[in-house]
């Protein structure tokens, strides 16, 4: 078989770098690992390596991962041993350069669904999200989400199951200000596939949730991938929803962004589970500002032209393998030096958006 290499996760590490985590295998091999890839500040390879799991897991999936103020880093995956064909929930602490102290397991029952995620509380403890079939007493369900305060030594200090008579999903949790947490998901019943929000304290109390009903027919539920606190204290929600239509692909989908307030509410006055959302707003795309860059082709300086209503523009300029080459304000009829030949991306900001984008070229 041949597996994909795909990144999970990416942190930046003291020394101004970085490190990727994510899971794949090259072709041939029997069994699919995690690796882990480290970057200097301008992204260039200093190492990577496999994290060793396949002497004894068929593959390892893992949802992100953990830098800790020692410099260790932890790691939750799902997990098929060999022989065995139900995944597990682990726990993975390696020192900063990848290598195992220790792996705990979480969660023996199957996991499914997307592999299990961690966030850091104030109090130094842990946030795990993980996904489980309990067709077992008490629950005898399938697609349990298990929200779970553990240590960073693996301990479970609480838990919180949530269950329906349908599947549901998560996409991310977050962690607010005031250290509850956040879970941004999608749930599928018989009277609808919804967008779910929960919270849910540092103790483990569940204090709302809430589901959102699209009036429109989807072939696939809304998948909420984030959910992120805002400044004012609400709520924000983005994922995807897929149009029911003959033919439809991923590529039919629409991208979906839900503003909430603090207590997960999409109408001040309005707060009942199911709230249909019932229009899409259609937000023109903003019109492309007048800006000239020339001459181009050029031997090596290029004049910038602003529109007479901008006294300047910020301007960063990339090369071809998309390295920063310069940042800085200009006015209008500036000349900007390119260092040698090749291609560049004038990339113009007004009011720290991204107004206009310019393909150059040096001779």
């Amino acid at each position: 078989s041949h597996w994909l290499d795909i990144p999970k996760a990416v942190l930046p590490t003291p020394d101004g770098g970085f490190l990727i985590q994510g899971a794949g295998g090259t072709e041939g091999a029997c069994c699919r690992d995690m690796f882990l890839i480290k970057t200097d500040s301008e992204g260039y390879l200093e190492w990577q390596r496999p994290l060793g799991n396949v002497q004894e897991y068929r593959y390892s999936i893992s949802g992100n991962f953990l830098r800790m103020d020692d410099g260790t880093l932890l790691i939750p995956f799902k997990a098929a041993a060999h022989g065995i064909s139900k995944d597990d929930t682990y726990l993975l602490k390696t020192d900063s350069l990848g290598n195992r102290l220790w792996i705990k397991r979480l969660y023996p029952e199957i996991t499914i669904g997307n592999p299990p995620k961690i966030r850091k509380l104030p109090d130094g403890n842990l946030a795990l999200i993980a996904t489980v079939d309990t067709l077992m007493p008490p629950l005898y369900n399938r697609y349990v989400v298990f929200l779970a305060k553990i240590d960073t030594a693996g301990n479970k200090l609480w838990e919180l199951p949530f269950a329906w008579e349908g599947q549901l999903h998560y996409g991310d949790i977050e962690v607010t200000a005031a250290g509850d947490i956040l879970i941004g998901g999608n749930k599928n019943e018989p009277s609808g596939d919804k967008a779910w929000v929960c919270k849910v304290s540092t103790t483990g109390e569940n204090l709302w949730e809430r589901a959102f009903l699209l009036d429109r027919d989807y072939w696939s539920p809304p998948l909420m991938y984030d959910v992120a606190e805002c400044p004012d204290g609400g709520i924000i929600l983005s994922g995807l929803g897929l149009d029911q239509m003959e033919g439809s692909t991923i590529l039919d989908g629409n991208a979906w962004v839900v503003k909430l307030d603090s207590a997960g509410c999409f109408y001040p006055d309005n707060c009942q589970e199911f709230t249909l959302i019932t229009a899409v707003a259609e937000i023109p795309p903003p019109d492309a500002p007048d800006i000239r860059v020339f001459p181009n082709p050029s031997s090596g300086e290029i004049a910038v032209e602003l529109p007479d209503e901008w006294p300047f523009a910020d301007l960063a300029v990339f090369d071809a393998l998309g390295r920063l080459v310069l940042r800085r304000r200009v006015a209008d009829r500036e000349s900007i030096l390119l260092p040698s030949p090749g291609w560049y991306y004038f990339a113009f900001y007004k009011d720290a958006a991204l107004a206009k984008s310019v393909k150059v070229f040096r001779k």
